[in-house]
């Protein structure tokens, strides 16, 4: 609703199955495999801007619709059918910095289906890729939008409650990794009896986004353990042990033996000439 605030939070910790078709408004959804473990906390967002585009009337604007025209009412006995497209955005600046988008569901509430069309409309969700304003946007000057199909659901002919798994779209717009220019919802076969209404953000049951987030576990830093560095033995320097110089021994000169020591007999010689061996 118009006046109506575009986010609400609560703490979310066991999560349950929305089931499709219901008349009650879904609040919980299923967390994403290999989410986080631990207590997550949910956002559910209200759209600032939704819109629905007529390729018959391919200049006039339906921002202020009360429905969403999503198929073709190209039906037999239907004389001015019209053949519609869905635009939603939603504003995503609900969510603290520094979050992992564990989960994220667009959930629209089915208020007509066309009688005698077929009783399910593959209904597909694209990424738009260029800005478009409630009041201004037409089928001729309608945003580009991505090849790529984000979710696609059969809808049936129940009304209800039906929901669309948006979580790595949503974890690209979160993290900057395409603008967010929000939702366009087609049929996948547009030219078939297969009209589907949903209730605008104008109606009772607003369009809402179930983002479910949480605060990424960290992933613990290994510590390094050291190498204890070998201290080094010494090995301890031989002392060279000094060679003591040999001392030298003089032998002392043998006594001549080579004849007896002559002897002075007195008177024969005077003792003055005899030489100096016999005196």
């Amino acid at each position: 609703m118009k006046g109506r605030l575009f986010a609400t939070m609560v703490v979310a910790v066991g999560l349950t199955v929305t089931l499709a078709g219901t008349g009650e408004p879904p609040t919980d959804q299923p967390a994403e495999a290999g989410a986080p473990p631990g207590p997550a906390s949910q956002i559910t967002l209200y759209p600032v801007a939704d819109a629905w585009i007529d390729y018959w009337l391919p200049n006039a604007n339906h921002g202020s619709s009360v429905v969403l025209v999503i198929g073709s009412e190209e039906c037999p006995g239907v004389e001015f059918p019209s053949r519609g497209r869905g635009l939603i955005r939603f504003d995503l600046s609900g969510i603290p910095a520094g979050q992992t988008i564990q989960s994220a569901y667009l959930q629209l509430y089915l208020r007509y289906a066309q009688p005698g069309g077929t009783t399910t409309n593959m209904i597909d969700v694209h990424r738009v890729t260029g800005s478009w304003t409630e009041g201004g946007v037409t089928w001729n000057n309608q945003p580009g939008h991505s090849t790529t199909i984000y979710w696609g659901i059969p809808v049936g002919m129940t009304t209800g409650w039906y929901s669309w798994n948006l979580t790595q779209l949503v974890r690209y717009w979160y993290d900057g990794d395409y603008p967010n220019y929000g939702v366009k919802l087609l049929s996948r076969d547009e030219t078939t009896c297969n009209m589907r209404q949903f209730d605008s953000r104008e109606n009772t049951y607003d369009p809402r986004l179930v983002i479910t987030y949480g605060t990424p576990t960290p992933t613990p830093t290994p510590t390094r353990t050291a190498t204890p560095t070998r201290t080094p033995t010494r090995t301890p320097t031989r002392t060279p042990t000094r060679t003591p110089t040999p001392t030298t021994t003089y032998t002392r000169r043998p006594t001549n033996t080579h004849g007896p020591t002559p002897t002075w007999v007195p008177g024969a010689v005077p003792r003055a000439f005899l030489p100096a061996v016999m005196r």
